[in-house]
């Protein structure tokens, strides 16, 4: 095709960079005019400046539609339409655009997507229409009429049409701080300007596309663009290619090992469980991709399967993986199989490492799904007159999470099952190398996902694609200053810190992380350690030899090696001081750990604190009508007294099962939200819109306190339960409830 015609064609370039109440975009001011000048440019298309209809910060609505509608009516060769700006989803999972006075409160001062992409569609006769949008949740935009296979496009795409999108239906676009442009349309500039080397003269909408994702690709860490073409919309000639000579590699270069991913999408065809057997694969999650079959067999015709010594795998309760989790695998099984045939059905998929571990991490275990499944039961126990009924899952990627891959292969598979419809995973954390790589790929595959109570660190490796209703670490560890009075004053504490904590340590760097102004600023004292057996010697040096006001130890390592701690601080020489020894969420651990020194706790003046997402003691009664976290608890702590026996024994107090609750209960309020009566199944971009709309007036009472989230997806003045271990009781014991930021509630709508 050749290249499109300047003179009957048009170019509409929104950019909004400036909001009243969002972030502002400074970047989004370079993309339009860098990009204004490039269609411009005769070695690039030639466009005629006329014919450039440029937007900045449009005041309405109308003021963008009418430009569209002016441009489609005078195309007659390539209409192209540009949007850069804050994306917002309605609840119902629509695209709006957003203008400088629109918000997540305010959607109708934004431009609905589908009013451009009517106009695009049905005004004028262009040969080809290009729409590009560089903003969160751009991907929406490729369903309906432009880029679907299905449905109304097809009876009102007369001609070639192409979208391109910064990211999915359920990712955030990125603006890096600092950089000229962002980062979708700062790729797409330099592949127009620069061209493609040894590409052909004209670049089509596909070439720029390819060349465009594989920028993204290379910097890391960005979210995927998408595209939809329809009628050979991907071969319409964009611009001339200024190509440059392909970079000669040097002979002396060591040659790159063959690497391959093979999506999960691929797999459908094949056994949800195909594995390869020990093939080393790149790709961006690293880990393994296996081949062939894998070891043994859990159980004939079920999707459990036995690898490395493990039953991993996918269960709907019918199979049990540990004889712990027997009793409320059975309770699942059968709240599935009563799910009458005259309803819809969404399923709901807990994934966590249920097998392998010691005697306390089998008890965690058993109390995530416990709270799994009270908060199915709950929910099928409604009126199911206008709500789907929820299915529930259990995913097994074996200890440690190292079968990751197959299983999250298996729930995407489930996903477009017509019986399962899985719409959700829950209880996801972070807490290892393989557990990371989970979830990014999650990430990648687009499901809805609900962490769990051990979210990470707040990196860039996840800034899109997970809702967080926890608090991170660093967050715990703000409220845990909060909280304790002690912890404030200068030098009244000393840290201590393990030389070998790995990236994935994530609650012990957060504890680091939150602490490290204090220690720059030499306000707080600070001794390392590298092997355990230091610990005797930390103990000797750095803590009875403190001055005496310092009555606080902030530890920074491995849970097992806090067992080491509180053992060698048991036989300190300066008995006569007491200390509080502090330290992150991972010290629940530590409850049914046979080897802790409850001597120490108890009668060698020691005390550990630590912050926990939940405590059953929280949210006294309130008189407010509204039924708020403390009447959810109650609820909560009540059904699963009564049923204690048959769940195999249940205990709140590690917080544990209301985590897992919560985190079910948000999965399931945004199911029944975006689900348009009994017989609906919500996709699962409506579903992701669901989740993000948690906040304000849709904010959630969860059993460990409001649930509120910001744009991104992350828990936003959520209360941390202060607790410290109870040497007689063995069990975690209030102190106080506190926050990260008190100011957080309001700049979140969320109070």
């Amino acid at each position: 095709m050749p290249l499109p015609d300047p003179l009957t064609s048009r170019a509409v370039l929104i950019g909004v960079d400036s909001y009243r109440t969002m972030d502002d975009l400074p970047a989004v001011a370079n993309n339009v005019r860098h990009l204004a000048a490039l269609l411009a440019d005769e070695d690039v298309w030639g466009l005629p400046s006329e014919h450039i209809a440029v937007l900045a910060n449009p005041s309405h609505k109308d003021e963008v539609l009418d430009a569209v509608h002016a441009a489609a009516q005078r195309a007659e060769d390539l209409l192209l339409v540009y949007y850069a700006g804050h994306g917002l989803l309605s609840l119902d999972a629509e695209l709006h655009l957003a203008l400088p006075h629109t918000d997540a409160e305010r959607l109708y001062r934004g431009v609905p997507y589908d009013d451009v992409r009517e106009l695009v569609v049905r005004t004028g006769r262009a040969r080809g229409r290009v729409v590009i949008l560089d903003c969160c949740y751009s991907g929406t935009a490729l369903t309906g009429h432009m880029g679907a296979a299905y449905g109304i496009a097809d009876r009102t795409m007369a001609e070639g049409s192409y979208v391109m999108t910064a990211t999915a239906e359920t990712k955030p676009a990125m603006a890096p701080p600092g950089e000229r442009y962002t980062a979708f349309t700062g790729a797409l500039l330099r592949v127009i300007e620069e061209g493609v080397p040894n590409g052909p003269g004209f670049l089509t909408t596909e070439a720029v596309f390819d060349a465009v994702r594989d920028r993204i690709a290379a910097r890391g860490r960005l979210p995927v663009p998408q595209r939809r073409s329809r009628n050979d919309g991907h071969a319409i000639v964009l611009v001339r290619n200024r190509r440059r000579p392909a970079p000669t590699p040097a002979v002396s270069a060591p040659a790159r090992p063959l690497r391959f991913t093979l999506p999960a999408r691929a797999l459908r065809v094949l056994h949800p469980f195909l594995v390869v057997m020990a093939v080393l694969v790149g790709g961006p999650y690293g880990g393994l991709l296996y081949a062939g079959t894998m070891e043994g067999s859990c159980g004939k015709g079920r999707e459990v399967t036995e690898l490395k010594g493990e039953c991993v795998g996918v269960s709907d309760g019918g199979f049990v993986f540990t004889p712990e989790l027997k009793d409320v695998s059975a309770r699942i099984a059968h709240a599935n199989a009563d799910i009458p045939d005259s309803t819809a059905t969404v399923t709901i998929a807990l994934l966590l490492p249920m097998t392998g571990g010691d005697a306390s991490t089998r008890a965690r275990v058993l109390h995530q799904v416990q709270g799994a499944y009270l908060a199915q039961e709950q929910a099928n126990r409604m009126p199911s007159a206008f709500r789907p009924h929820i299915r529930l899952l259990l995913a097994n990627p074996g200890a440690g999470a190292h079968a990751w891959r197959p299983v999250i292969d298996a729930l995407v598979n489930r996903e477009a099952s017509s019986r399962d419809h899985v719409r959700a995973v829950i209880g996801v954390d972070v807490v290892d190398h393989d557990s990371q790589l989970g979830v990014r790929y999650l990430e990648h595959e687009g499901l809805p996902t609900v962490g769990g109570g051990y979210p990470p660190i707040e990196t860039e490796d996840f800034s899109t694609g997970i809702v967080w209703i926890m608090p991170g670490p660093v967050e715990r560890a703000e409220a845990l200053r909060a909280g304790d009075a002690h912890l404030r004053p200068e030098r009244s504490a000393v840290m201590v810190q393990s030389m070998q904590r790995s990236p994935m340590d994530v609650y012990e760097n957060g504890l680091a992380q939150s602490f490290e102004p204090y220690i720059s600023a030499q306000r707080m004292n600070s001794a390392e350690y590298g092997d355990p057996v230091e610990l005797r010697g930390v103990v000797a040096r750095d803590v009875c030899r403190s001055p005496a006001v310092v009555d606080r130890v902030v530890f920074s390592g491995p849970v097992d090696e806090l067992r080491v701690f509180i053992k060698e601080m048991g036989r300190r020489s300066c008995q006569s001081r007491t200390f509080t020894v502090v330290s992150g969420s991972a010290t629940a651990a530590l409850l049914t750990d046979s080897a802790l020194d409850w001597t120490a706790l108890r009668d060698r003046g020691i005390r550990v604190e630590y912050p926990a997402a939940a405590h059953p003691g929280a949210w006294p009664k309130s008189t407010k009508r509204e039924k708020g976290p403390g009447q959810v608890l109650r609820d909560l702590a009540a059904r699963a007294d009564a049923e204690s026996s048959a769940l195999g024994g249940t205990d709140l107090s590690d917080g544990e099962t209301i985590s897992a609750y919560d985190s079910a209960l948000t999965a399931i309020t945004a199911i029944h939200r975006t689900a348009r009566g009994r017989t609906d199944v919500p996709s699962v971009g409506r579903v992701s819109a669901g989740l993000l709309a948690m906040r304000g007036p849709l904010r959630l009472a969860g059993a460990s306190g409001w649930i509120c989230l910001d744009v991104r997806g992350r828990a936003v003045g959520k209360a941390v339960q202060v607790v410290v271990i109870d040497p007689v009781k063995k069990a975690p014991r209030l102190v106080t409830t506190a926050w990260p930021e008190a100011d957080r509630l309001e700049k979140a709508s969320c109070g």
